[in-house]
């Protein structure tokens, strides 16, 4: 049995008081925004403050001084810090899920990520990601060279989960997820030019010849499963989830967050407006107050499903059940439909404050911008999402 002592005791926050935390530094993300946006990439203090309240930890494995909260406790989070800033909501919902992958590794590979305990940033690249990959089975692990796209917070990123290909004792291909080191990645920094949630500084991450030993690996087949190796000395229900709906809830939660900032913003723009021509306050008119309650609303519905569906996965999880075909493609189903109902209901806001928050550095052509570069995430594209369910509701074959 694998033994992994923490050096001290430490005091884990309630949820009530992660939330708190949250609130507290909507004013200062918002001040940062347009820093982060520019430059392609969160603020050093910004990553530290986030680490610093403990917001990593939400989903990292007790054993390895990790909270173990549930996942929607996370994206309560998240759709405060979409307040301030959509890039900080969308780092903060993905990154902390990575935390959790991490402890589906090898015991011993997890004691390499979090050391005395202390938090990581993660950063996950996919099969969908991969530019290329070359790989050589080794004595002891795999010889990888490779190219991912889209490594969110790959700045501040300790480490890198990256999906490679390699081969088999008997020469067949698999497919695996690996854990790689800072020391042995290189970045593109040029690689990150985008329309919007650039703040995320999502860049091009490259592997020249890294040896990669085993206990670094799972099988994805082993990750789909839920089979997981660290399951050996993580014993709790994180570690009874079921990946697919995870990964996709935690792509929906940053379009709620940034929605529920375009809420903000509504309200600040339309309080100190005035009508042209006759001087009345804006606040004062009906149609204003029924777009703002009516979007409110539906933003609400989806933020209500996304917490709703997590909750699911994890009670499912502490009942020692597993998720039904049917559940993981609602799952699926549901986090395109709360993206595009969370933007829908944004956009409609936006366009109702007219084009003069289209000035290039005002906070709500930014919140424009996040919210449609979040919300088409290849996770929650609602045609494939749907089209899944659909078939299983109908009885065909998937």
């Amino acid at each position: 049995m694998y033994e992994h002592t923490l050096p001290r005791d430490r005091t884990t926050p309630s949820p009530t008081e992660l939330i708190a935390r949250a609130e507290a530094m909507v004013p200062v993300l918002r001040k940062r925004a347009g820093d982060a946006d520019r430059n392609s990439k969160l603020a050093p203090e910004t990553v530290q403050e986030l680490r610093d309240v403990g917001f990593f930890r939400i989903l990292q494995p007790p054993k390895f001084g990790g909270y173990g909260m549930r996942p929607s406790t996370l994206w309560e989070v998240t759709r405060h810090l979409g307040r301030g800033c959509g890039s900080t909501a969308f780092i903060v919902s993905l990154l902390g899920v990575h935390s959790w992958m991490a402890g589906m590794f090898e015991p011993h590979a997890q004691a390499e990520v979090f050391g005395d305990g202390s938090d990581a940033i993660v950063s996950n690249l996919s099969i969908g990601v991969r530019r290329r990959n070359e790989s050589a089975h080794m004595d002891g692990g795999h010889l990888v060279s490779g190219q991912w796209s889209y490594a969110s917070g790959i700045d501040h990123a300790s480490w890198v989960i990256v999906a490679i290909k390699v081969p088999t004792d008997t020469g067949e291909l698999e497919e695996r997820i690996a854990l790689v080191p800072a020391r042995d990645f290189s970045i593109d920094f040029d690689s990150w030019n985008v329309l919007g949630a650039r703040g995320t500084g999502s860049k091009d991450v490259m592997l020249d010849n890294v040896f990669i030993p085993h206990h670094r690996t799972i099988p994805w087949a082993n990750v789909q499963s839920g089979d997981y190796p660290g399951a050996l000395v993580n014993e709790g229900p994180l570690y009874r989830l079921s990946a697919g709906s995870i990964f996709v809830l935690s792509s929906a939660a940053p379009v709620v967050a940034v929605a529920c900032g375009v809420i903000d913003y509504f309200v600040e723009e339309i309080k100190r407006r005035k009508v042209g021509g006759t001087g009345k306050r804006q606040i004062d008119q009906q149609w204003a107050q029924i777009e703002l309650g009516n979007c409110a609303s539906q933003i609400q519905m989806a933020h209500s499903l996304l917490i709703r569906d997590a909750d699911e996965v994890f009670d499912h999880a502490v009942a020692g059940g597993e998720l039904s075909v049917e559940i993981q493609a609602r799952h699926r189903a549901d986090a395109a439909v709360i993206s595009r109902s969370a933007l829908a209901a944004a956009e409609r806001l936006l366009c109702a404050l007219g084009g003069s928050i289209l000035i290039a550095e005002h906070p709500t052509a930014r919140a424009l911008r996040d919210i449609y570069s979040v919300a088409t995430h290849w996770r929650v594209q609602p045609e494939p999402a749907c089209e899944l369910y659909g078939r299983v509701l109908l009885g065909l074959e998937v």
